[in-house]
């Protein structure tokens, strides 16, 4: 009974200096793509003034704080850029020396001059945890100093209008204050989703009045015929007079909307709408995920129509293992597309236009990732595990699909179709990045050493293929070549005789799409190959 009695009071008192000093309000993402505006609050809960000079917040941030009493009831902020918060709030804060908060998780500790944990919060950008905290404009606030800041349900939105807009997006904050007593704040529509070609559902974080349903207050789409409210009110479905184009992108914009308490919206929101209902014939057929880079800043997948029509692929998503969705673009038979984690190193890499992806990346040692169409259908999937992979780890080599294969959605989900990129003897798809070589073959064709081994026993070999302008005809041999190439449909475009050496067919004025390289001499009857131009 005596223990039991100690361990209660323990715990009353280890609650009690908690709740003197609380973490209230946390900004830790603004709508964009810099988080200066990211700041933590504190509030003094206790009746007495609190000396928390030395103390210090770890995990998220670093930060020691100067000599600093809090009276009862007094708030103080430190903020990630104190020139920027200042310019936006009008008033100064205590500027922290590391990096910002976090954008979807983070562990904020205060800790006191000797160590000991006083208070703490670990958010999350899902449920209980408000979501709307995570780039919609609204700030993460505790109204209520004295619930426990450690359970997410205890927290709410920051619901007070600053007339702070940051790309497209108003900041709701209370700095240095408390939640407002009333409802001051306008609705937030936060999310626009495509249910089919002729029907859109809006999202908004409270429920909204009338005036949601006057479709003046929608624009974009064309024609709106009605707008219908939910049971709850804060869902919107809108119904078209024209249908979605399937694969193209649309901007919905949302404006004038107010909530059952007549607040009123004053700035529109945007929201990219596609609609891509399709299980078109596109599949994985390289990754890289394993550069030999420091930060794998060379990561990247790609893609390819491996049917025979074409795919419109605009609202296509990754939805594991990385984050995209696709732009609006139709691929025609063969043609490869790439997404990647840093477009620009890819460019530089190896001369190619790859999509950047928004987020994620692909694990050195194992991961998932599929491709989804617009209601989430699986178009394609993979999983692969490097412990049966080892000749991709790390070594340089993407792992690859090799041709011919048919339905290659379904050939590459057994690992054992998969290999390591075979390096060409011309070195075409060796790459040599910062001193280190990559064996690649973005937007070409992959297994390009096995493929021309085995394409004529002519001496000739084609690369790459596909293109958007030069095809390298090699004629290994001291015969003449007849080339002869053909549109998809047959008619013949030109005639080029291959000399000894590299020949270099320029396809730079021909339209996107595919051809046929026939290709014959004395000793050889005709050989046809597919090109694709792109």
């Amino acid at each position: 009974m005596k223990k039991l009695f100690l361990l209660t009071s323990l715990t009353f008192i280890l609650w009690s200096i908690k709740a003197q000093i609380v973490i209230t309000e946390i900004n830790y993402n603004t709508p964009g793509a810099v988080d200066s505006l990211d700041f933590i609050e504190i509030y003094n809960n206790s009746g007495a003034p609190v000396n928390i000079t030395g103390w210090k917040f770890k995990k998220a941030i670093s930060h020691t704080i100067g000599s600093l009493t809090l009276n009862a009831g007094q708030y103080h902020v430190f903020c990630y850029d104190s020139i920027a918060f200042e310019r936006a709030f009008g008033f100064s804060a205590n500027q922290w020396r590391n990096s910002a908060l976090g954008n979807s998780s983070d562990s904020v500790f205060l800790e006191n001059a000797s160590g000991t944990l006083m208070d703490y919060v670990v958010y999350k950008d899902i449920a209980p945890w408000p979501i709307l905290a995570d780039g919609e404009g609204p700030s993460l606030a505790l109204c209520d100093a004295n619930l426990d800041n450690s359970i997410g349900s205890n927290w709410t939105y920051g619901a007070t209008p600053t007339g702070i807009i940051v790309s497209g997006k108003e900041i709701y904050a209370h700095p240095m204050a408390g939640c407002p007593l009333t409802d001051i704040a306008p609705p937030i529509p936060y999310s626009a989703n495509e249910t089919s070609t002729t029907t859109v559902e809006v999202f908004f974080n409270e429920a909204v009045n009338t005036t949601a349903t006057n479709v003046a207050n929608y624009t974009g789409l064309g024609t709106i015929t009605s707008a219908v409210r939910n049971g709850s009110n804060d869902i919107v479905t809108l119904t078209l007079a024209t249908p979605l184009v399937i694969g193209k992108y649309y901007v919905l914009s949302v404006d004038n909307i107010e909530d059952l308490a007549t607040n009123a919206m004053t700035t529109p929101r945007y929201f990219n709408i596609v609609f891509n209902n399709t299980l078109g014939t596109v599949a994985m057929d390289e990754l890289y995920y394993d550069d030999p880079f420091l930060n794998d800043t060379l990561e990247f997948i790609e893609i390819v129509n491996y049917g025979g029509s074409d795919v419109a692929i605009g609202g296509y998503w990754f939805d594991k293992g990385v984050n995209l969705r696709l732009p609006e673009k139709t691929l025609i038979p063969n043609e490869k597309y790439v997404v990647a984690k840093d477009s620009l190193l890819i460019y530089v890499a190896y001369g190619i236009q790859a999509k950047q992806w928004s987020s994620g990346g692909l694990g050195n040692t194992t991961e998932s990732i599929t491709l989804t169409n617009s209601l989430f259908q699986v178009i394609d999937s993979m999983y692969y595990n490097t412990a049966t992979l080892t000749s991709t780890n790390g070594t340089g080599a993407s792992l690859v699909v090799c041709p011919p294969y048919s339905n290659l959605n379904t050939y590459n989900n057994n690992l054992s179709n998969w290999t390591a990129e075979i390096p060409r003897t011309d070195n075409m798809n060796s790459y040599v990045v910062g001193g280190r070589t990559t064996i690649v073959s973005p937007n070409r064709t992959n297994c390009e050493a096995t493929f021309i081994e085995n394409l004529l026993s002519t001496n000739i070999e084609l690369y790459p293929n596909s293109t958007s302008n030069f095809i390298h005809v090699l004629n290994n041999s001291n015969e003449l070549y007849e080339l002869k190439i053909f549109d998809a449909i047959g008619s013949q475009k030109n005639t080029i005789y291959l000399n000894t050496g590299n020949n270099i067919i320029d396809l730079s004025n021909y339209s996107n799409g595919m051809y046929y390289f026939q290709i014959s001499s004395a000793s050889l009857l005709n050989q046809t190959y597919k090109i694709i131009k792109f």
